[in-house]
């Protein structure tokens, strides 16, 4: 991976190589409650740790594969959806439904963690207010999650979101539409 981080602009984008993607990478200041860019800055192995280091406080990371926080903060993750609309711009999208399939957590922070869904219709200009949902207590496998009777709009583009401490896959997601009639 390759990461860039810019400062004054509080990103930072890793390039993943196997992949061939870009992603955004963030860190949830508590403080003032936004994202910014990534805590660690410099990384380096050494024998089997993974080490890396920033300039926001001078602290030195452990970092590993199965913790799910930044120094204790949550990490929120969250995947946002390309685009749907019309490609002939003829017609509005009524999206009666959203579901999701996510993979249940073995271990979570919470009893029943949560998953975080809210949609644009102007293509991401304007959002919705968040929807919470439970994504299924420890051990309930492959739950889907539903929202419905989401509205009509042009360009859709939705956004889930999880930040409770544990792995987190959507395994799959399905979206019912049917093209509404412009007034």
């Amino acid at each position: 991976m390759y990461q860039i981080t810019f400062p004054s602009a509080r990103k930072t984008w890793v390039y993943d190589y196997i992949l061939k993607v870009w992603h955004e990478r963030t860190w949830y200041n508590e403080v003032e409650d936004r994202e910014e860019h990534h805590l660690v800055q410099y990384y380096t192995q050494y024998e089997n740790l993974h080490l890396g280091a920033g300039i926001r406080n001078g602290k030195i990371y452990l970092m590993k594969p199965d913790v799910y926080t930044d120094n204790g903060v949550a990490i929120r993750r969250r995947r946002i959806t390309s685009p749907l609309y019309d490609p002939n711009q003829s017609s509005v999208l009524s999206v009666d439904s959203v579901t999701v399939k996510v993979a249940s957590p073995k271990i979570a922070q919470s009893l029943e963690p949560q998953i975080m869904l809210r949609y644009s219709t102007d293509g991401g200009h304007t959002w919705s207010n968040e929807m919470m949902r439970s994504i299924g207590k420890v051990g309930e496998y492959s739950k889907r999650i539903t929202w419905n009777r989401l509205g009509t709009g042009i360009e859709w583009v939705f956004e889930f979101v999880i930040t409770d401490a544990f792995s987190f896959s959507i395994l799959d997601a399905f979206l019912q539409t049917e093209a509404a009639e412009e007034h």
